[in-house]
């Protein structure tokens, strides 16, 4: 792909992203993100799925979802792009529902809430949002290690 084609892949992301954060210049942004990523032509096309993914997760999400990241923080050192949300259990009945929410932790917490790139503070605050009290202290126990 020659540049041409790189640009033409982040303006997409870009436009996308300018729909629901805070962006400053396209050719600003672009720049940084190379700079600040190596691998910027590999990740480059993982950018557009994920914000898509996201902005599904965020519509289907019921309760308190944080804002937007700022496009700057998106693209820096955490590569929030190559983050994963809880998946969402809706319309089974309550009993089903109640059993695939605790698999779903349990399962979560040998995968995605053992991932060191997630942040302690968003464990926790998935954990309480989501009622799952032991799993707040086992994530405080982990924080002590």
């Amino acid at each position: 792909m020659n540049n041409n084609g790189y640009i033409q892949v982040f303006d997409k992301a870009y436009e996308l992203y300018k729909k629901y954060g805070a962006v400053r210049t396209k050719a600003t942004e672009f720049k940084e993100f190379k700079d600040r990523h190596k691998d910027w032509r590999e990740v480059l096309p993982l950018l557009l799925p994920a914000i898509e993914y996201q902005a599904a997760w965020r519509a289907r999400h019921i309760g308190w979802v944080a804002p937007w990241k700022n496009f700057k923080t998106y693209l820096g050192k955490q590569r929030a792009w190559e983050l994963r949300y809880p998946p969402q259990t809706h319309g089974e009945p309550d009993e089903k529902a109640a059993e695939r929410k605790k698999a779903d932790a349990r399962r979560l917490y040998t995968s995605w809430l053992s991932d060191p790139k997630i942040l302690l503070f968003e464990k926790m605050a998935w954990a309480k949002r989501n009622g799952y009290m032991w799993l707040v202290d086992e994530i405080q126990a982990q924080a002590g290690d």
